[in-house]
């Protein structure tokens, strides 16, 4: 009978794991070697019916599609020149006035608004899960309430007032149209062996690492400590596009990046997707704000009500006569 001694410590643990791994023949450094023979070797359990279809049952919000709510909004956006805490009483205040008369609702928009919805009443149009940053989408969708809402909504980009217009509700996807994605999040990454070992340490520093050089990509760096609430929008604009090149993308999306920002925060924008684009990277945008554009990109795909009327260089729209018609009702 062959008796197998446990190992006294990680350390050992980890020597014994190294010898495994070289007289299995796994080649290259010790922390690879380990995990090529964990993945080998370790199997993780997967995750029951049962086990998923409570995990469905108890995050029934996750797995709805199709809810819609119409609505408008009044944003006090974040800025460095105007504590939160000020900014905040002016949101309550307004929020005041339009909890006693909702019919002043555009008109405080336009007067105090930060987004460029500001021009349209605030509306937002009609938005689905998923449509604007988690906090703002959770305050939307956190029951059927329409009308005001009753408290100011905080996210990343400052303090909100909302008035929900209608809600259309959606479904819930089947069970069995979700098994396979809730088996994949209970399965989870780590198994316990590895994360005994430790070896979600080097993943999170490597993680940790890409963040602090996309971070400085950007132009960051000095802030590479500070919360991101309390950055300004234009900050907070290229973080969120630092936070996209941490999937080291080919297309970089971006969808109406420019709005609600100042001009020199605009200039700042600017100047990073120039720079993206000349380390090689492609840059599609969807964007309304003409002067941004025009001395940004290399070609334009002009839409009117989801009609596509022009497409060319900038200077071929700016002097495109249905691009003229469209959007300055014409020359004469």
């Amino acid at each position: 009978m062959t008796v197998v001694r446990a190992p006294a410590s990680l350390e050992e643990a980890r020597a014994l794991l190294i010898s495994r791994a070289r007289a299995q023949r796994i080649e290259g450094p010790d922390d690879a070697a380990i995990e090529a023979l964990l993945e080998r070797e370790v199997k993780t359990p997967e995750p029951t019916d049962e086990e998923c279809r409570r995990y469905y049952e108890r995050n029934a919000a996750r797995f709805r599609a199709g809810d819609i709510v119409e609505a408008s909004h009044i944003l006090f956006a974040m800025t460095p020149r105007v504590p939160p805490g000020a900014l905040r009483a002016k949101a309550a205040e307004v929020h005041s006035i339009v909890s006693r008369d909702a019919s002043r609702f555009a008109e405080m928009a336009a007067q105090y608004s930060n987004c460029p919805s500001a021009a349209v009443g605030g509306s937002l149009g009609q938005l689905g899960r998923g449509d604007t940053v988690p906090e703002f989408d959770a305050a939307l969708f956190a029951d059927a309430r329409v009308g005001l809402l009753p408290d100011l909504v905080t996210s990343r980009h400052g303090f909100h007032i909302v008035l929900v217009a209608r809600r259309v509700e959606g479904s819930l996807l089947p069970f069995e149209a979700v098994r396979a994605a809730i088996g994949a999040h209970l399965r989870g990454h780590k198994g316990v062996v590895a994360a005994a070992l430790h070896r979600e340490r080097a993943e999170e520093a490597a993680l940790l690492h890409e963040a602090r050089r996309q971070i400085e990509r950007v132009g960051l760096g000095e802030h590479l400590y500070d919360q991101a609430g309390s950055l300004s929008l234009g900050q907070q604009r290229i973080l969120e596009i630092a936070r996209a090149l941490c999937a080291d993308p080919v297309l970089l999306l971006l969808d109406e990046p420019a709005a609600g920002l100042r001009y020199r925060e605009k200039q700042a924008l600017a100047d990073l997707l120039r720079r993206l684009k000349g380390e090689g990277m492609s840059v599609l945008l969807v964007e309304h704000d003409m002067d941004f554009v025009m001395n940004l990109v290399d070609r334009l795909v002009v839409m009117d009500f989801g009609e596509r009327i022009a497409t060319g260089l900038p200077r071929e729209i700016q002097a495109h006569p249905a691009v003229l018609e469209a959007y300055l009702g014409g020359v004469e």
